[in-house]
């Protein structure tokens, strides 16, 4: 689970679950909103062939912008601190090849703990945790399903309406 500081998603987490038919979905949807309190806005209801699918399923583009700028900065600031540490402690330690190179050791740790750290903002701008939340909802859709996909403000608000979800459908897919 990645902290809210690093995501500028306003609903960065997601459930949903594919249904045979409109009034299972709409069924659905009603529940979860009436036992987890999560407000109608937050729930979107996909038809088939639904062209609009992509937009509903990450409906956040300027939070994904922050979330991109957001995720570099504090992960490469925090992999640099890190990589300065660690020169710091490889020189202070006395560990000859590091000691005798104090310049060159915190310059290559400085820059491999940067690096580091930008590449795993790379990997939380991506969100992995959605892939497999929109295969299942493209196929649902592809295949003449119905899919009802409830956007959450954090893994708290995404475990209820799973919870809620499965009450309805035992196949419910969520983000992480």
């Amino acid at each position: 689970m990645v902290s809210s500081e690093v995501l500028g998603e306003e609903f960065p987490s997601r459930a949903g679950a594919a249904f045979n038919s409109r009034e299972a979905a709409r069924a659905a949807a009603d529940y979860v909103m009436a036992n987890t309190g999560i407000a109608a806005q937050q729930i979107q209801i996909m038809a088939p062939g639904d062209t609009q699918a992509v937009r509903k399923l990450e409906p956040d583009s300027p939070g994904i912008a922050r979330t991109l700028v957001r995720s570099h900065s504090i992960l490469g600031t925090a992999g640099l601190g890190l990589g300065l540490i660690l020169a710091a402690m490889l020189i202070l330690f006395d560990i000859a090849p590091f000691s005798l190179n104090p310049a060159y050791t915190v310059l290559v740790a400085a820059f491999l703990g940067a690096t580091a750290g930008l590449l795993l903002g790379g990997l939380v701008t991506l969100r992995p945790d959605h892939d497999r939340l929109i295969v299942r909802a493209q196929e649902a859709i592809d295949n003449g399903k119905w899919f009802v996909l409830v956007l959450a403000r954090d893994h708290h608000e995404e475990q209820r309406a799973s919870a809620a979800l499965e009450n309805t459908n035992n196949h419910v897919v969520g983000t992480f």
